[in-house]
């Protein structure tokens, strides 16, 4: 297949991709206009977007509610394939998706990693051969669970055209910029059944010769990385600033969008990490894990505290806003993800000015 019949190909898998993403907007949408209903917002997705790609399979996987309790509730759910189309091109923007050489492991499984690599040496003629011990240990990426709400007014979503579109992009842009931000600060630690820490926390940021290029520095970073610990995948992150300055300053093979590769080594880019923050891994010794799938609720029956850092437990102060009386709908959605580093020499940081 030559170059641009690859490109092609490329391309309408990414399309199929977001037709299959948009069309789960579009039952957002639905579901908000319902309140909540999945049956009532079947009816709608097929009211209103008669010719979308996927509206047979919104039409055979919602139906109604019987008296069975044993099945009840199974059927009303946004089919598999879109969410996981929406989950997909979430993650193509965020790092976890886009770092080459990550581990994919299952939840809660023990998985072996290597924390020191075995020694050979010489062996002469009668004497006896050095032994040395590879160091194993097992290590589980646990269960936590990453959402928020989204409320937007009521006529937004009864009455505007295209909305489905923008919280398409919104919603992906606010999955990847979470993830991105919580993988890569220094100051975030684990919390215990709460959230994992990033990969560069519980590390000592890389020394920077002052006066350096933007280049040496970057250099500085990788280089601290092979000599503590030569590793299997090494990759460096950059934020989109830095790709921007390096190209500048001669660096033409690095883009924002798709990154390239530094003396070698590939180069990853996000638009959500701290300006100047560079970090090199092996990215072999970074296990992840996540459901495949989002738990989307929409309703406007609901009194969510509208804050980013909400009372905790709630206090007598704490003032919910009632979405019913200010003709707003919220938006929930929460997907199981997390990861866990297998060794702290295995990533290397510094802020490059």
């Amino acid at each position: 297949m030559d170059m641009q019949s690859a490109r092609l190909a490329s391309l309408t898998v990414e399309q199929v991709r977001r037709d299959a993403a948009l069309d789960f907007a579009r039952f957002v949408i639905c579901l908000g206009k319902s309140n909540g209903s999945p049956p009532y917002a079947r009816e709608l997705f097929l009211e209103q977007y008669p010719r979308a790609t996927h509206v047979d399979l919104i039409r055979k996987a919602v139906t109604v509610g019987t008296d069975d309790p044993a099945s009840w509730a199974g059927p009303l759910a946004i089919p598999h394939s879109l969410t996981s189309a929406f989950v997909r091109m979430a993650q193509a923007r965020s790092l976890l998706n886009r770092i080459p050489g990550l581990r994919k492991v299952p939840f809660m499984i023990p998985v072996p990693v290597s924390t020191t690599r075995a020694a050979l040496s010489w062996i002469g003629e009668g004497h006896p051969m050095k032994a040395t011990q590879l160091g194993l240990q097992s290590l589980k990426v646990p269960i936590t669970k990453a959402g928020g709400s989204l409320s937007v007014t009521r006529q937004l979503v009864d009455f505007v055209d295209g909305v489905e579109s923008l919280l398409l992009d919104d919603l992906a842009d606010a999955y990847a910029g979470f993830i991105d931000a919580e993988l890569t600060d220094p100051a975030k630690a684990p919390v215990v059944n709460l959230s994992p820490g990033s990969v560069t926390n519980g590390t000592t940021a890389v020394s920077l010769v002052a006066g350096t290029d933007i280049s040496a520095q970057v250099a500085l970073v990788l280089s601290a990385l092979y000599k503590d610990r030569p590793p299997r995948a090494p990759v460096l992150i950059l934020a989109a600033p830095l790709i921007v300055a390096l190209r500048q300053a001669g660096a033409r093979d690095l883009r924002v969008d798709v990154g390239g590769d530094f003396n070698g080594v590939p180069v990853v880019s996000s638009p959500f990490i701290a300006q100047g923050l560079t970090i090199a891994l092996d990215a072999q010794a970074i296990c992840w894990a996540d459901s495949g799938q989002l738990e989307l609720e929409a309703s406007d029956r609901v009194t969510p505290q509208m804050s980013d850092v909400p009372d905790d437990p709630v206090a007598a102060a704490t003032a919910p806003l009632s979405h019913w009386a200010e003709n707003l709908v919220a938006f929930r959605v929460r997907q199981i993800i997390g990861w866990q580093r297998a060794v702290v020499n295995a990533v290397k940081y510094a802020t490059v000015a």
